[in-house]
């Protein structure tokens, strides 16, 4: 089954710094990996699951759109974005890692790059606070929420999202 994503790499693209250019290949992944790490421990299994069902059936409506909408989304594109600062300098290809070099432009600075991961990635924890926020208020419109059961991964409230890529950041 396919996974299915809560934004689109058209998404990403329109709501933060990402270039209209850069190569989807090199998006979806870091869409899904903030997905499956981020999103899913702020809404737990159950209630991203629903979610995702009904964004497969075009059922989307009420409280569960606002919350995909107004919430999540915004999470999670500065998330994702968070994390492509750390891998947009490179290139993994068969004969290795390359970090691009360009004739015309200077390479960004370890410290600049760390700088802006840190801005995306508190940008992501505000939408976060904001989206247990919302969560909290909204328990009995939103029952998945707290359903989960056995292996499911619950809810984490006020945890925030770690800064991505290895970065040590203040």
């Amino acid at each position: 089954m396919a996974k299915t994503l809560l934004i689109t790499t058209d998404d990403i693209k329109k709501f933060t710094p990402i270039g209209g250019n850069v190569d989807t290949d090199k998006i979806i992944p870091l869409l899904i990996t903030e997905q499956d790490t981020n999103i899913q421990s702020l809404l737990g299994t159950e209630l991203l699951e629903k979610v995702q069902s009904d964004i497969d059936a075009s059922t989307l409506t009420g409280e569960y759109a606002t919350l995909v909408n107004d919430y999540v989304k915004p999470t999670l594109y500065w998330g994702a974005f968070s994390i492509y600062l750390s891998f947009a300098p490179f290139t993994i290809g068969n004969g290795g890692l390359y970090q691009h070099r360009s004739e015309n432009s200077d390479s960004v600075s370890l410290d600049d790059a760390q700088r802006l991961a840190k801005i995306a990635r508190d940008k992501a924890n505000y939408y976060r606070e904001r989206c247990e926020d919302y969560l909290c208020f909204k328990q009995s419109e939103l029952p998945e929420y707290n359903q989960n059961t056995n292996e499911d991964v619950y809810p984490t409230r006020g945890a925030g999202m770690p800064y991505p890529g290895g970065f040590q950041l203040d």
